[in-house]
Protein backbone atom coordinates (compact mmCIF):
# COMPACT_ATOMS: atom_id res chain seq x y z
CA UNK A 1 0.00 0.00 0.00
CA UNK A 2 1.34 3.43 -0.93
CA UNK A 3 0.84 6.83 0.57
CA UNK A 4 -1.85 8.79 -1.27
CA UNK A 5 -0.59 12.32 -0.72
CA UNK A 6 0.40 14.29 -3.78
CA UNK A 7 3.15 16.83 -3.44
CA UNK A 8 2.93 20.45 -4.49
CA UNK A 9 6.62 21.31 -4.47
CA UNK A 10 7.75 24.43 -6.26
CA UNK A 11 10.69 25.68 -4.17
CA UNK A 12 13.47 23.31 -3.05
CA UNK A 13 16.38 24.07 -0.74
CA UNK A 14 19.53 21.92 -0.88
CA UNK A 15 21.86 22.19 2.11
CA UNK A 16 25.42 21.52 0.99
CA UNK A 17 27.35 21.99 -2.24
CA UNK A 18 29.40 18.79 -2.23
CA UNK A 19 28.95 15.81 -4.58
CA UNK A 20 25.56 14.98 -3.02
CA UNK A 21 24.18 18.48 -3.30
CA UNK A 22 25.50 18.99 -6.83
CA UNK A 23 24.06 15.72 -8.15
CA UNK A 24 20.70 16.51 -6.51
CA UNK A 25 20.63 19.97 -8.04
CA UNK A 26 21.31 18.58 -11.51
CA UNK A 27 18.74 15.81 -11.09
CA UNK A 28 15.94 18.12 -9.99
CA UNK A 29 16.72 20.61 -12.75
CA UNK A 30 16.24 17.85 -15.34
CA UNK A 31 12.88 16.62 -14.00
CA UNK A 32 9.63 17.60 -15.70
CA UNK A 33 6.25 18.30 -14.13
CA UNK A 34 4.83 15.17 -15.75
CA UNK A 35 7.40 13.00 -13.94
CA UNK A 36 9.80 12.45 -16.80
CA UNK A 37 13.52 13.05 -16.84
CA UNK A 38 15.56 14.64 -19.60
CA UNK A 39 18.69 12.78 -18.43
CA UNK A 40 18.34 10.07 -21.05
CA UNK A 41 22.05 9.50 -21.73
CA UNK A 42 25.22 9.17 -19.64
CA UNK A 43 26.29 12.66 -20.55
CA UNK A 44 26.38 16.11 -18.99
CA UNK A 45 24.76 17.63 -22.09
CA UNK A 46 21.18 16.47 -21.58
CA UNK A 47 18.69 19.31 -22.21
CA UNK A 48 16.63 20.97 -19.51
CA UNK A 49 12.87 20.26 -19.62
CA UNK A 50 10.47 22.75 -21.17
CA UNK A 51 8.11 22.39 -18.22
CA UNK A 52 10.26 21.83 -15.12
CA UNK A 53 8.81 20.18 -12.04
CA UNK A 54 10.43 22.67 -9.66
CA UNK A 55 10.34 26.42 -10.16
CA UNK A 56 13.21 27.37 -7.83
CA UNK A 57 16.12 25.29 -6.55
CA UNK A 58 18.72 26.87 -4.29
CA UNK A 59 21.89 25.31 -2.91
CA UNK A 60 23.23 26.75 0.34
CA UNK A 61 26.98 26.22 0.73
CA UNK A 62 28.73 27.37 3.89
CA UNK A 63 32.13 27.76 2.21
CA UNK A 64 33.21 30.07 -0.61
CA UNK A 65 33.33 27.25 -3.17
CA UNK A 66 31.49 24.04 -3.99
CA UNK A 67 33.00 20.55 -3.64
CA UNK A 68 32.31 19.67 -0.02
CA UNK A 69 34.91 17.31 1.36
CA UNK A 70 36.76 17.51 -1.98
CA UNK A 71 37.16 21.28 -1.72
CA UNK A 72 40.77 21.32 -0.52
CA UNK A 73 42.00 24.36 1.40
CA UNK A 74 45.15 24.92 3.41
CA UNK A 75 42.97 26.60 6.01
CA UNK A 76 41.79 24.09 8.61
CA UNK A 77 39.20 23.81 11.34
CA UNK A 78 40.49 24.16 14.92
CA UNK A 79 42.71 21.22 15.94
CA UNK A 80 40.68 20.72 19.13
CA UNK A 81 37.50 22.36 20.50
CA UNK A 82 39.34 24.28 23.19
CA UNK A 83 37.25 25.81 25.92
CA UNK A 84 34.25 23.59 25.13
CA UNK A 85 33.89 21.05 27.95
CA UNK A 86 31.65 18.67 26.01
CA UNK A 87 34.33 18.06 23.38
CA UNK A 88 33.07 14.48 22.88
CA UNK A 89 29.47 15.54 22.12
CA UNK A 90 28.58 17.00 18.68
CA UNK A 91 26.01 19.33 20.23
CA UNK A 92 28.71 20.51 22.61
CA UNK A 93 31.29 21.45 19.99
CA UNK A 94 29.10 22.66 17.12
CA UNK A 95 28.34 26.02 18.69
CA UNK A 96 25.23 28.02 17.91
CA UNK A 97 24.74 31.74 17.64
CA UNK A 98 21.83 33.55 19.24
CA UNK A 99 19.27 33.63 16.44
CA UNK A 100 17.06 36.72 15.99
CA UNK A 101 13.40 36.24 16.81
CA UNK A 102 11.14 34.67 14.22
CA UNK A 103 9.00 37.81 14.07
CA UNK A 104 12.05 39.91 13.30
CA UNK A 105 13.18 37.41 10.66
CA UNK A 106 9.80 37.58 8.93
CA UNK A 107 10.75 41.10 7.86
CA UNK A 108 14.02 39.98 6.22
CA UNK A 109 15.18 38.54 2.93
CA UNK A 110 18.54 38.04 1.22
CA UNK A 111 18.73 41.71 0.24
CA UNK A 112 17.54 42.96 3.63
CA UNK A 113 19.15 40.85 6.38
CA UNK A 114 19.65 41.61 10.05
CA UNK A 115 23.32 42.63 10.07
CA UNK A 116 25.75 42.08 12.95
CA UNK A 117 29.46 42.71 13.43
CA UNK A 118 31.40 39.50 12.75
CA UNK A 119 33.92 40.30 15.51
CA UNK A 120 31.23 39.71 18.11
CA UNK A 121 30.74 36.15 16.85
CA UNK A 122 34.11 35.03 15.44
CA UNK A 123 34.88 32.68 18.34
CA UNK A 124 31.59 30.88 17.67
CA UNK A 125 31.88 30.82 13.89
CA UNK A 126 35.27 29.08 14.05
CA UNK A 127 33.45 26.07 15.53
CA UNK A 128 31.08 25.69 12.59
CA UNK A 129 33.60 23.05 11.37
CA UNK A 130 33.33 24.22 7.76
CA UNK A 131 36.63 23.16 6.23
CA UNK A 132 37.57 19.96 4.42
CA UNK A 133 39.77 17.33 6.04
CA UNK A 134 41.81 16.57 2.91
CA UNK A 135 45.55 16.09 3.29
CA UNK A 136 47.94 17.71 0.83
CA UNK A 137 49.17 14.39 -0.65
CA UNK A 138 45.91 12.47 -0.44
CA UNK A 139 44.93 9.95 -3.12
CA UNK A 140 41.61 8.18 -3.56
CA UNK A 141 41.21 4.49 -2.90
CA UNK A 142 38.27 4.13 -5.25
CA UNK A 143 38.93 3.62 -8.98
CA UNK A 144 38.56 6.87 -10.87
CA UNK A 145 35.85 5.62 -13.24
CA UNK A 146 33.55 4.99 -10.25
CA UNK A 147 33.95 8.50 -8.86
CA UNK A 148 31.69 10.02 -11.48
CA UNK A 149 28.02 10.77 -11.96
CA UNK A 150 26.01 9.07 -14.70
CA UNK A 151 24.80 12.58 -15.54
CA UNK A 152 28.42 13.55 -16.12
CA UNK A 153 30.09 10.31 -17.07
CA UNK A 154 31.67 11.89 -20.10
CA UNK A 155 33.21 14.86 -18.26
CA UNK A 156 36.97 14.89 -18.62
CA UNK A 157 39.55 16.61 -16.43
CA UNK A 158 41.51 19.01 -18.70
CA UNK A 159 44.93 18.69 -17.06
CA UNK A 160 45.07 15.67 -14.76
CA UNK A 161 47.84 15.55 -12.20
CA UNK A 162 50.72 13.51 -13.70
CA UNK A 163 51.26 11.81 -10.33
CA UNK A 164 47.90 10.08 -10.68
CA UNK A 165 49.26 7.84 -13.46
CA UNK A 166 51.62 6.24 -10.98
CA UNK A 167 48.73 5.10 -8.82
CA UNK A 168 46.12 4.23 -11.44
CA UNK A 169 43.28 3.38 -11.15
CA UNK A 170 43.41 5.82 -8.21
CA UNK A 171 43.89 9.58 -8.58
CA UNK A 172 45.13 12.47 -6.49
CA UNK A 173 42.43 14.52 -4.74
CA UNK A 174 42.98 17.52 -7.04
CA UNK A 175 41.75 15.41 -9.98
CA UNK A 176 38.48 14.70 -8.15
CA UNK A 177 38.11 18.40 -7.43
CA UNK A 178 38.86 19.21 -11.08
CA UNK A 179 36.19 16.72 -12.17
CA UNK A 180 33.59 18.48 -10.00
CA UNK A 181 34.74 21.83 -11.42
CA UNK A 182 34.15 20.65 -14.97
CA UNK A 183 30.87 18.97 -14.06
CA UNK A 184 29.49 22.18 -12.53
CA UNK A 185 30.79 24.26 -15.42
CA UNK A 186 29.35 22.10 -18.20
CA UNK A 187 26.03 21.54 -16.43
CA UNK A 188 25.80 25.29 -15.65
CA UNK A 189 25.03 24.71 -11.98
CA UNK A 190 26.93 27.46 -10.21
CA UNK A 191 24.25 30.13 -10.62
CA UNK A 192 22.03 28.14 -8.26
CA UNK A 193 24.57 28.12 -5.41
CA UNK A 194 24.75 30.68 -2.60
CA UNK A 195 28.19 30.66 -0.98
CA UNK A 196 29.26 31.55 2.55
CA UNK A 197 25.75 30.78 3.72
CA UNK A 198 25.24 28.74 6.87
CA UNK A 199 21.87 27.12 7.47
CA UNK A 200 21.09 27.91 11.10
CA UNK A 201 17.60 26.49 11.63
CA UNK A 202 15.16 24.36 9.63
CA UNK A 203 11.60 23.78 10.87
CA UNK A 204 8.10 23.59 9.45
CA UNK A 205 5.42 26.19 10.15
CA UNK A 206 2.13 26.77 8.37
CA UNK A 207 2.92 24.08 5.81
CA UNK A 208 6.25 25.61 4.73
CA UNK A 209 9.82 24.85 5.67
CA UNK A 210 11.26 27.88 7.41
CA UNK A 211 15.01 28.19 6.83
CA UNK A 212 16.97 30.66 8.91
CA UNK A 213 20.14 31.59 7.04
CA UNK A 214 23.39 33.21 8.09
CA UNK A 215 25.37 35.02 5.40
CA UNK A 216 29.05 35.40 6.35
CA UNK A 217 30.82 38.35 4.73
CA UNK A 218 34.52 38.08 5.59
CA UNK A 219 35.36 41.15 3.48
CA UNK A 220 32.95 43.47 5.27
CA UNK A 221 33.42 41.70 8.62
CA UNK A 222 29.68 41.18 9.01
CA UNK A 223 27.13 38.42 9.28
CA UNK A 224 23.58 38.80 8.05
CA UNK A 225 20.50 36.87 9.16
CA UNK A 226 17.50 36.29 6.94
CA UNK A 227 14.60 33.90 6.45
CA UNK A 228 13.36 32.01 3.39
CA UNK A 229 10.50 29.58 2.96
CA UNK A 230 10.58 26.39 0.90
CA UNK A 231 8.27 23.53 0.03
CA UNK A 232 10.94 20.85 0.41
CA UNK A 233 14.47 20.47 1.77
CA UNK A 234 17.35 18.18 0.85
CA UNK A 235 20.10 17.69 3.44
CA UNK A 236 23.41 17.01 1.68
CA UNK A 237 25.91 18.06 4.36
CA UNK A 238 28.07 14.93 4.23
CA UNK A 239 29.54 12.66 6.87
CA UNK A 240 32.86 14.35 7.64
CA UNK A 241 32.20 17.65 9.37
CA UNK A 242 32.13 17.36 13.17
CA UNK A 243 35.27 15.59 14.50
CA UNK A 244 34.89 12.97 17.21
CA UNK A 245 37.19 13.02 20.22
CA UNK A 246 36.56 10.21 22.72
CA UNK A 247 35.93 11.24 26.32
CA UNK A 248 39.18 10.52 28.17
CA UNK A 249 40.13 11.45 31.71
CA UNK A 250 42.39 14.48 31.74
CA UNK A 251 42.29 15.18 27.99
CA UNK A 252 40.93 18.73 28.31
CA UNK A 253 43.58 19.64 30.90
CA UNK A 254 46.29 18.02 28.78
CA UNK A 255 45.30 20.16 25.80
CA UNK A 256 45.42 23.29 27.94
CA UNK A 257 48.84 22.39 29.38
CA UNK A 258 50.38 21.20 26.12
CA UNK A 259 49.29 23.71 23.46
CA UNK A 260 49.51 22.59 19.85
CA UNK A 261 50.15 18.93 20.64
CA UNK A 262 46.65 17.44 20.20
CA UNK A 263 44.87 17.64 16.84
CA UNK A 264 42.17 15.74 14.98
CA UNK A 265 43.09 14.19 11.62
CA UNK A 266 40.72 16.72 10.03
CA UNK A 267 43.21 19.47 10.85
CA UNK A 268 46.19 17.56 9.43
CA UNK A 269 47.58 18.91 6.16
CA UNK A 270 51.19 17.68 6.05
CA UNK A 271 53.92 16.26 8.22
CA UNK A 272 56.14 19.34 8.29
CA UNK A 273 54.62 21.32 11.15
CA UNK A 274 56.05 19.67 14.29
CA UNK A 275 59.19 18.00 15.66
CA UNK A 276 60.69 14.67 14.64
CA UNK A 277 61.02 12.63 17.82
CA UNK A 278 57.78 11.14 19.12
CA UNK A 279 54.18 10.99 17.86
CA UNK A 280 51.03 9.16 18.99
CA UNK A 281 48.32 8.24 16.50
CA UNK A 282 44.95 7.37 18.04
CA UNK A 283 42.80 5.07 15.89
CA UNK A 284 43.30 2.15 13.51
CA UNK A 285 40.77 2.91 10.76
CA UNK A 286 41.57 3.51 7.11
CA UNK A 287 42.37 7.17 7.75
CA UNK A 288 44.72 6.24 10.60
CA UNK A 289 46.59 3.75 8.43
CA UNK A 290 46.84 6.46 5.81
CA UNK A 291 48.43 8.89 8.23
CA UNK A 292 51.08 6.36 9.23
CA UNK A 293 52.83 6.75 5.89
CA UNK A 294 53.46 10.43 6.65
CA UNK A 295 54.52 9.87 10.24
CA UNK A 296 56.82 6.84 10.06
CA UNK A 297 59.44 8.43 7.75
CA UNK A 298 59.57 11.58 9.88
CA UNK A 299 59.38 10.59 13.53
CA UNK A 300 61.92 8.52 15.43
CA UNK A 301 59.11 6.91 17.44
CA UNK A 302 55.60 6.32 16.12
CA UNK A 303 53.06 5.02 18.65
CA UNK A 304 49.61 3.68 17.71
CA UNK A 305 46.66 3.39 20.11
CA UNK A 306 43.79 1.16 19.01
CA UNK A 307 40.25 0.75 20.32
CA UNK A 308 41.07 -2.44 22.24
CA UNK A 309 41.68 -3.16 25.93
CA UNK A 310 44.77 -5.23 25.23
CA UNK A 311 47.18 -5.52 22.31
CA UNK A 312 47.51 -9.11 21.14
CA UNK A 313 49.80 -10.64 18.56
CA UNK A 314 47.65 -12.64 16.18
CA UNK A 315 49.21 -15.24 13.91
CA UNK A 316 49.46 -14.11 10.32
CA UNK A 317 47.44 -17.11 9.07
CA UNK A 318 44.50 -16.08 11.25
CA UNK A 319 44.80 -12.50 10.08
CA UNK A 320 44.67 -13.57 6.43
CA UNK A 321 41.47 -15.49 7.13
CA UNK A 322 39.57 -13.23 9.50
CA UNK A 323 40.89 -9.67 9.44
CA UNK A 324 40.48 -6.86 6.96
CA UNK A 325 43.51 -5.50 5.15
CA UNK A 326 44.08 -2.60 7.57
CA UNK A 327 44.31 -5.04 10.50
CA UNK A 328 46.76 -7.12 8.52
CA UNK A 329 48.90 -4.10 7.79
CA UNK A 330 48.95 -2.88 11.39
CA UNK A 331 49.92 -6.35 12.64
CA UNK A 332 52.74 -6.63 10.11
CA UNK A 333 55.96 -7.06 12.13
CA UNK A 334 57.81 -4.87 9.60
CA UNK A 335 55.61 -1.88 10.39
CA UNK A 336 57.70 0.51 12.45
CA UNK A 337 55.18 1.40 15.14
CA UNK A 338 54.73 0.71 18.85
CA UNK A 339 51.20 -0.51 19.47
CA UNK A 340 49.07 0.31 22.52
CA UNK A 341 45.49 -0.34 23.66
CA UNK A 342 42.96 2.43 24.41
CA UNK A 343 44.09 5.49 26.30
CA UNK A 344 42.99 5.44 29.94
CA UNK A 345 44.04 8.94 31.00
CA UNK A 346 46.20 12.02 30.45
CA UNK A 347 48.17 13.64 33.23
CA UNK A 348 50.86 16.32 32.90
CA UNK A 349 52.53 15.32 29.64
CA UNK A 350 52.01 11.61 30.32
CA UNK A 351 49.62 9.27 28.48
CA UNK A 352 48.49 6.13 30.34
CA UNK A 353 46.98 3.20 28.46
CA UNK A 354 44.46 0.60 29.65
CA UNK A 355 47.11 -2.06 30.12
CA UNK A 356 48.83 0.13 32.71
CA UNK A 357 51.75 1.21 30.54
CA UNK A 358 52.46 4.88 29.96
CA UNK A 359 54.44 7.15 27.64
CA UNK A 360 55.31 10.83 27.77
CA UNK A 361 57.00 13.52 25.74
CA UNK A 362 54.82 13.27 22.61
CA UNK A 363 55.39 16.18 20.25
CA UNK A 364 52.15 15.41 18.43
CA UNK A 365 49.02 13.39 19.30
CA UNK A 366 46.69 12.88 16.33
CA UNK A 367 43.15 11.61 16.82
CA UNK A 368 42.06 9.69 13.72
CA UNK A 369 38.85 8.70 15.49
CA UNK A 370 36.25 9.59 12.90
CA UNK A 371 33.34 12.01 12.75
CA UNK A 372 29.89 12.55 14.17
CA UNK A 373 26.93 12.78 11.83
CA UNK A 374 25.10 15.81 13.15
CA UNK A 375 22.45 18.23 11.91
CA UNK A 376 22.55 21.31 14.17
CA UNK A 377 19.90 23.09 12.10
CA UNK A 378 17.42 20.28 12.86
CA UNK A 379 18.46 19.86 16.49
CA UNK A 380 16.21 22.64 17.73
CA UNK A 381 13.13 22.74 20.00
CA UNK A 382 10.73 23.31 17.10
CA UNK A 383 11.53 19.80 15.82
CA UNK A 384 11.13 17.87 19.07
CA UNK A 385 9.14 14.66 18.53
CA UNK A 386 8.86 15.12 14.77
CA UNK A 387 10.65 11.86 13.76
CA UNK A 388 12.59 13.72 11.07
CA UNK A 389 15.92 11.98 11.68
CA UNK A 390 17.78 10.74 14.74
CA UNK A 391 21.45 9.93 15.22
CA UNK A 392 22.94 7.80 17.99
CA UNK A 393 26.14 5.96 18.85
CA UNK A 394 27.64 4.01 15.98
CA UNK A 395 28.38 1.14 18.39
CA UNK A 396 25.29 -0.06 20.25
CA UNK A 397 25.65 0.10 24.00
CA UNK A 398 28.73 2.34 23.86
CA UNK A 399 28.10 6.04 24.40
CA UNK A 400 31.73 7.08 24.12
CA UNK A 401 31.68 6.61 20.37
CA UNK A 402 31.05 8.69 17.25
CA UNK A 403 27.36 9.34 16.54
CA UNK A 404 26.84 7.58 13.21
CA UNK A 405 23.72 5.42 13.55
CA UNK A 406 20.92 6.98 11.49
CA UNK A 407 17.24 6.32 12.22
CA UNK A 408 13.94 7.53 10.74
CA UNK A 409 15.06 7.67 7.10
CA UNK A 410 13.34 5.40 4.59
CA UNK A 411 15.91 4.12 2.10
CA UNK A 412 18.30 6.49 3.92
CA UNK A 413 16.58 9.18 1.88
CA UNK A 414 13.06 10.19 2.96
CA UNK A 415 12.32 11.39 6.47
CA UNK A 416 9.80 9.19 8.21
CA UNK A 417 8.30 12.25 9.88
CA UNK A 418 7.91 14.27 6.67
CA UNK A 419 8.90 13.03 3.18
CA UNK A 420 9.45 16.61 1.97
CA UNK A 421 12.63 16.46 4.05
CA UNK A 422 15.17 14.22 2.34
CA UNK A 423 18.82 13.21 2.77
CA UNK A 424 21.65 12.51 0.37
CA UNK A 425 24.81 10.45 0.94
CA UNK A 426 23.95 8.57 4.13
CA UNK A 427 24.92 5.18 2.69
CA UNK A 428 28.67 4.72 3.26
CA UNK A 429 29.95 2.79 0.26
CA UNK A 430 32.59 2.62 -2.50
CA UNK A 431 30.16 3.98 -5.12
CA UNK A 432 29.53 7.21 -3.25
CA UNK A 433 29.05 9.49 -6.27
CA UNK A 434 26.60 7.12 -7.96
CA UNK A 435 24.81 6.27 -4.71
CA UNK A 436 24.25 9.99 -4.06
CA UNK A 437 22.85 10.28 -7.56
CA UNK A 438 20.53 7.34 -6.87
CA UNK A 439 19.19 9.17 -3.77
CA UNK A 440 18.55 12.21 -5.96
CA UNK A 441 16.86 10.10 -8.65
CA UNK A 442 14.37 8.74 -6.10
CA UNK A 443 13.69 12.22 -4.70
CA UNK A 444 13.00 13.59 -8.17
CA UNK A 445 10.61 10.75 -8.99
CA UNK A 446 8.65 11.04 -5.74
CA UNK A 447 8.50 14.83 -5.44
CA UNK A 448 7.37 15.15 -9.08
CA UNK A 449 4.53 12.73 -8.19
CA UNK A 450 5.62 10.10 -10.69
CA UNK A 451 5.82 7.60 -7.83
CA UNK A 452 4.37 7.34 -4.35
CA UNK A 453 6.16 6.17 -1.26
CA UNK A 454 4.89 3.03 0.49
CA UNK A 455 2.79 3.24 3.63
CA UNK A 456 4.22 4.41 6.93
CA UNK A 457 4.11 0.81 8.16
CA UNK A 458 6.20 -0.41 5.23
CA UNK A 459 8.67 2.45 5.66
CA UNK A 460 9.10 1.67 9.35
CA UNK A 461 9.60 -2.00 8.57
CA UNK A 462 12.46 -1.14 6.20
CA UNK A 463 14.01 1.32 8.66
CA UNK A 464 13.94 -1.13 11.57
CA UNK A 465 15.10 -4.02 9.38
CA UNK A 466 18.41 -2.27 8.71
CA UNK A 467 19.32 -2.61 12.41
CA UNK A 468 18.56 -6.30 12.91
CA UNK A 469 21.64 -8.20 14.00
CA UNK A 470 23.91 -5.15 13.81
CA UNK A 471 25.89 -3.47 16.54
CA UNK A 472 27.90 -1.18 14.25
CA UNK A 473 28.37 -0.22 10.60
CA UNK A 474 24.67 0.51 10.22
CA UNK A 475 24.93 2.43 6.94
CA UNK A 476 28.02 0.67 5.57
CA UNK A 477 27.64 -1.06 2.21
CA UNK A 478 30.18 -2.90 0.11
CA UNK A 479 30.36 -2.98 -3.68
CA UNK A 480 27.90 -5.90 -3.81
CA UNK A 481 25.04 -4.89 -1.52
CA UNK A 482 25.17 -1.25 -2.58
CA UNK A 483 24.00 -2.40 -6.01
CA UNK A 484 20.81 -3.79 -4.46
CA UNK A 485 20.31 -0.57 -2.52
CA UNK A 486 20.72 1.53 -5.67
CA UNK A 487 18.21 -0.70 -7.47
CA UNK A 488 15.65 -0.08 -4.71
CA UNK A 489 16.06 3.66 -5.15
CA UNK A 490 15.75 3.34 -8.92
CA UNK A 491 12.23 1.99 -8.52
CA UNK A 492 11.19 5.58 -7.81
CA UNK A 493 12.97 7.16 -10.78
CA UNK A 494 11.32 9.57 -13.17
CA UNK A 495 10.31 8.15 -16.57
CA UNK A 496 13.05 7.99 -19.16
CA UNK A 497 15.84 8.57 -16.67
CA UNK A 498 19.08 6.97 -17.89
CA UNK A 499 19.62 3.77 -15.93
CA UNK A 500 23.21 3.46 -14.77
CA UNK A 501 22.64 0.15 -12.95
CA UNK A 502 24.20 -1.84 -15.84
CA UNK A 503 27.38 0.16 -15.22
CA UNK A 504 27.72 -1.38 -11.75
CA UNK A 505 26.04 -4.78 -12.15
CA UNK A 506 28.46 -7.54 -11.35
CA UNK A 507 30.97 -4.92 -10.27
CA UNK A 508 34.26 -6.41 -9.18
CA UNK A 509 36.81 -4.02 -7.67
CA UNK A 510 39.03 -6.76 -6.31
CA UNK A 511 41.83 -5.69 -8.67
CA UNK A 512 41.69 -2.19 -7.23
CA UNK A 513 41.73 -3.57 -3.70
CA UNK A 514 44.74 -5.72 -4.54
CA UNK A 515 46.52 -2.68 -5.97
CA UNK A 516 45.77 -0.73 -2.82
CA UNK A 517 47.10 -3.51 -0.61
CA UNK A 518 50.27 -3.75 -2.68
CA UNK A 519 50.83 -0.01 -2.45
CA UNK A 520 50.57 -0.12 1.31
CA UNK A 521 52.67 -3.29 1.50
CA UNK A 522 55.42 -1.33 -0.24
CA UNK A 523 54.89 1.48 2.22
CA UNK A 524 55.36 -0.92 5.15
CA UNK A 525 58.71 -1.91 3.68
CA UNK A 526 59.63 1.76 3.38
CA UNK A 527 59.49 2.09 -0.39
CA UNK A 528 56.33 4.07 -1.03
CA UNK A 529 55.79 7.82 -1.03
CA UNK A 530 52.76 10.04 -1.60
CA UNK A 531 50.08 7.39 -1.50
CA UNK A 532 47.04 8.20 0.53
CA UNK A 533 43.63 6.78 1.30
CA UNK A 534 40.91 9.36 1.96
CA UNK A 535 38.43 9.03 4.77
CA UNK A 536 35.51 10.02 2.48
CA UNK A 537 35.72 6.82 0.40
CA UNK A 538 36.54 3.35 1.65
CA UNK A 539 36.80 -0.10 0.13
CA UNK A 540 36.22 -1.80 3.46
Amino acid sequence: MSTTKRFDIKKVAIIGGGPGGLSTLNELLHTSKDGTSTITKATVNNPLPENPAFEQITVFEQNDHFGGVWNFTKKTDPPFPEGLKQYFDPAGIRTKLETPSFNDLLRTDKQHPIVQDISENKDVIRYFWRHSGLYEKLFTNIPNHLMRFSSGYDVEVPNPDPRSKKYAPFVIHSDVEAYLEEYVKEAKLEKYIRYNTVVDRVFKKDGKWQIVLLQINEKNKTIGWYLEQFDAVVVATGRFNIPFFPKIEGLQDFVNSNPGVVIHAKAFRNEQDRGTEKVLLVGTSVSAVDLLQYLIPKYQEVHLSGNVSKVTNVKETKLEKDANWTDQLIANPNLKVRRHPRIKSFEGDKVTFEDGTSEQGFERIIFATGYHIYYPFLDIPENDGKDYVSVSSGLDGVQNYARTKIDNLYLYTFSYGDPTLAHIGIAHNPLFFLACEANAIAIAGVWSNKHKLPSKEEQRKWIDGRFVGKKSGFQVFNEQNIQYFISELYKFSADGRYNFIPLVEGLDISDAKDKLKKLFARFVEGGLEETSTPDPQTTE
